[in-house]
């Protein structure tokens, strides 16, 4: 039996890829629209849901490099991973663009 990868510390990833992209969590926050104490609690690991506009205005930071596969193991709410909720929400804004931005 071979074992299982060990999960990614997502909060770990965030502030290795804000540093080397030589950003202030208050310079983050500003670039992408969340709060300095959202930052602060996802990197610490405080805070291990994320709302899924918050993991797209965070994968719109051309700095960090993210992408939906940074949040493969991420929390959204209770019961659902970040790739389930933003496949569900590509699927609902396909059939109403005019309602999701």
């Amino acid at each position: 039996m071979s074992a299982a990868a060990p999960p990614v510390d997502f909060g770990a990833l965030l502030r290795q890829r804000r540093e080397g992209a030589g950003l202030s969590r208050r310079e983050l926050a500003r670039l992408c629209g969340l709060s300095d104490s959202l930052i602060k609690y996802l990197e610490r690991g405080t805070r291990r849901a994320v709302a899924t506009g918050s993991a797209h205005r965070l994968i719109g930071v051309p700095a960090l490099g993210l992408t939906l596969q940074d949040f493969a193991g991420v929390r959204v709410g209770r019961d659902k991973t970040i790739k389930a909720a933003l496949d569900c929400r590509a699927v609902l804004r396909s059939k109403r663009p005019a309602i999701l931005i």
